[in-house]
């Protein structure tokens, strides 16, 4: 949970202090997990809340390449960790101890920061684990937890072993500082949360209990339930082990943690960022369809109740030419229902038949092609009711005009609107319905194979359930 401290690189010049802290870089193996105790406010914090001896957890992954890669140990191992810079690997190289005296030599990592208490764990059966297995779970770790930021500090409350009394207010209190917190890309896991989330990609139980990887925090890895172990004589002490050690040569720079991760951090949040816009352009296409057929609807019965007020104004006009027109347009409303739900239908035989996926899409093709003359016929039809109804407007206007009476600016303003009406009527004029032709169109589609019968399917449940209809308005189809 607490960063790992970078020590600072001193001048080459300077005979360089000796850690006092040195991990051996032979004992190091895949897997083993290291705890350590900083000296920061927020380690202390940790240390107590959560009632042990550590802050922070980091985690040692094999990795390959190890010939070539730079802070890579025995075995091919490099320290991955999740602290406030985000969550990734920490290149360590090694550095080279020698006394001349005793003709000794040691080759150790130097833990950053000067921690003032560590240990390293390892797991007794991960040893009987292929390194093809660690490698592949390393690599899923990569994929799914490695760069990005570190994880929201209200997630750590669960993780904390306060009392359960506690946690509301705990939560409420990290969750203001999230709000407040400036971070970069995507939020990811905590630093003992990462090492538990290895280990259940390895199929290694951390516990004798199914413990999340949420709710696993540095000082449990280290507690008598734990199934890790520490490794013995892990760590090397120079000044106890005598005088005249010496560090051959100047300690290497470490590479720019910080750096190195967010770059990583911005190009996994853009690359997330254009996934969800992906995920919305391509929504599943059965979810797609449901809401145009539910949408068709709502449009369809909208339209036919407003063609039905429209035949009651024109009865009570007793306009007859008026009648037909609007029950011609309502007998095309009807063809539009029956259609719809024909392929509603067939939409539910087809799912619910079990049909293997490639017979599935040839219906996926039909459904669209269906959707799509609905869509036409529905356009034509709100079309023509809008023209239908200026109409309607205009006689209204004319009627008026005939009565006489009003003022001059009334009159005037009713020529003006009945103008604009009629170039409204004009620019639609020639926007009707047609049910003969649209019905033709869907039995002539583009479309060929399996589809096509598809299409045709459809059509003849739509004829079948409209047949009364057509007949009483005496319309034939050949």
């Amino acid at each position: 949970m607490d960063s790992l401290k970078r020590q600072d690189i001193e001048d080459a010049e300077e005979s360089p202090a000796i850690p006092s802290a040195l991990l051996d870089f032979e004992a190091v193996r895949p897997g083993d997990v290291l705890l350590t105790r900083g000296d920061s406010l927020m380690s202390e914090g940790i240390v107590t809340v959560t009632g042990g001896r550590f802050s922070h957890a980091a985690l040692w992954l094999p990795v390959s390449g190890s010939d070539f890669d730079p802070g890579f140990g025995l075995d091919g191992v490099i320290l991955a960790e999740a602290d406030g810079l985000g969550v990734g690997f920490t290149p360590m190289v090694p550095r080279a101890f020698e006394n001349p005296a005793t003709f000794s030599t040691l080759l150790a990592y130097a833990l950053p920061g000067n921690p003032r208490a560590y240990k390293l764990l390892r797991h007794p059966g991960i040893a009987a684990l292929p390194r093809e297995r660690l490698q592949a779970a390393s690599q899923s770790l990569q994929d799914a937890h490695f760069s990005r930021a570190y994880s929201r500090l209200r997630r750590l409350v669960d993780a904390s072993g306060l009392p359960a009394a506690a946690l509301p207010a705990a939560r409420g209190v990290m969750g203001l500082i999230d709000g407040l917190r400036k971070t970069r890309g995507e939020p990811g896991s905590f630093c003992s949360e990462l090492v538990a989330l290895y280990y259940a990609e390895l199929g290694l139980p951390l516990f004798a209990d199914s413990r999340a990887p949420a709710n696993v925090s540095p000082n449990d890895l280290d507690a008598g339930d734990c199934l890790l172990e520490e490794v013995p004589d892990a760590f090397a002490d120079l000044q106890q082990l005598g005088a005249g050690w010496r560090e051959r040569g100047s300690p290497a720079p470490m590479l720019d943690r910080g750096g190195l991760l967010s770059v990583a951090i911005g190009q996994k949040s853009a690359a997330a960022a254009l996934g969800r816009f992906a995920d919305a352009l391509s929504e599943p296409a059965d979810a797609m369809a449901q809401a145009t057929m539910t949408s068709m609807r709502t449009l369809q019965r909208g339209l036919e109740a407003a063609l039905g007020e429209a035949q009651r104004q024109y009865t009570a006009m007793d306009d007859l030419q008026g009648v037909q027109r609007i029950q011609g347009f309502a007998l095309q409303a009807r063809m539009l229902a029956h259609l719809l739900d024909a392929i509603g239908a067939e939409d539910a035989r087809q799912r619910g038949a079990g049909l293997p996926e490639h017979a599935l899409a040839q219906w996926r093709l039909a459904n669209s092609e269906l959707m799509l003359h609905c869509q036409t016929l529905l356009g034509a039809l709100q079309h023509a009711h809008l023209r239908e109804r200026l109409l309607f407007a205009m006689r209204l206007m004319r009627a008026q005009r005939r009565a006489g009476g009003g003022s001059i600016l009334k009159r005037r303003r009713l020529a003006r609107e009945r103008k604009s009406l009629m170039r409204q009527w004009l620019r639609r004029r020639g926007e009707r319905g047609d049910s003969a032709r649209m019905l033709h169109a869907l039995r002539t589609p583009a479309v060929d194979g399996a589809v096509l019968d598809h299409i045709e399917h459809v059509v003849c449940l739509t004829l079948q359930a409209a047949q009364a209809e057509l007949d009483d308005a005496g319309i034939v189809l050949i």
